[in-house]
């Protein structure tokens, strides 16, 4: 009880918690502006906040496509077994195997392509508007969060495929062309007649 007393008037406590009881018409539209459901279907709503901008949509377009991801990835996973023996030949066999799988696959691969695009776009354009600033600071860091989520997610499913380029997202492109004696000629200014110098 005593740890509710004290933790009242601290930073992080009005960072999370930003107003008091809705009693007042402001008070209850700033409750309803800072309530993500509430917002989305409002009571009632000025004119003047309904004209739709350039970044209006960003973050609930990403929220649309991580549920699209979330579904096509439960699709393509009924096939796909997530072993280094059977990746490559899974997703090379999936457009004769699957019913549209094909277009399966590259709606899930563009999704993915989107969603990191926009997340970006999200990031860049709360930044700019001064987002991450008292008292959202913790948004920003439920966002840049977020951010860090949809990146790592989108390099493991990068990887998955287990394909040339998956090996070299894994390995390094430097790492890679260097691997062997065979591969020493490869890559720029380096031709047939040209030999490998230390």
């Amino acid at each position: 009880m005593q740890l509710l007393k004290t933790s009242g008037p601290t930073r992080v406590w009005k960072s999370i918690f930003r107003r008091g009881p809705a009693i007042t018409n402001r008070t209850r539209s700033v409750a309803v502006f800072g309530n993500l459901f509430l917002h989305w279907l409002p009571v009632k709503v000025r004119e003047k906040s309904l004209r739709v901008r350039a970044a209006y949509y960003l973050g609930s377009l990403s929220f649309l496509l991580f549920l699209l991801l979330v579904i096509t990835g439960v699709l393509l996973m009924f096939y796909y077994h997530p072993a280094a023996p059977n990746a490559y030949r899974d997703m090379k066999d999936l457009p004769l195997v699957v019913s549209n799988g094909v277009f399966l696959r590259n709606m899930h691969r563009i999704a993915a392509h989107l969603m990191v695009l926009l997340v970006f776009c999200h990031m860049f354009h709360v930044f700019y508007r001064g987002g991450y600033k008292p008292p959202h600071e913790f948004n920003w860091v439920i966002g840049v969060v977020l951010l860090l989520i949809t990146l790592f997610l989108s390099y493991t499913g990068y990887l998955l495929p287990w394909d040339q380029t998956g090996l070299l997202g894994r390995h390094g492109w430097h790492e890679h062309r260097f691997s062997d004696a065979g591969h020493r000629q490869q890559g720029p200014l380096r031709g047939p007649g040209r030999k490998y110098r230390r």
